[in-house]
């Protein structure tokens, strides 16, 4: 296994990625919503982070996993 597993990125430079979506579910989730909304907060909070987590883990060292799985299996047909 080489690092990183992917000499050029896949998507644009200018389009958002997974994480940065990730990053932004939870830093919406933690700073807006979890103080009205406890329990919401915490859950979109987790959310993002595992959104993150499983992108980087997905583009740094090039192994499936459970979100490329659902994007490849159920999602990709229908949207393209």
């Amino acid at each position: 296994m080489r690092f990183p597993a992917e000499a050029v990125p896949d998507g644009g430079i200018f389009l958002p990625h997974h994480l940065y979506i990730g990053v932004g579910v939870m830093l919406f989730g933690f700073a807006l919503v979890w103080d009205p909304y406890d329990k919401a907060g915490a859950v979109l909070t987790l959310l993002g982070l595992y959104i993150a987590a499983d992108d980087a883990v997905s583009h740094v060292f090039g192994v499936w996993t459970p979100l490329d799985h659902i994007w490849k299996v159920w999602l990709a047909g229908v949207m393209t």
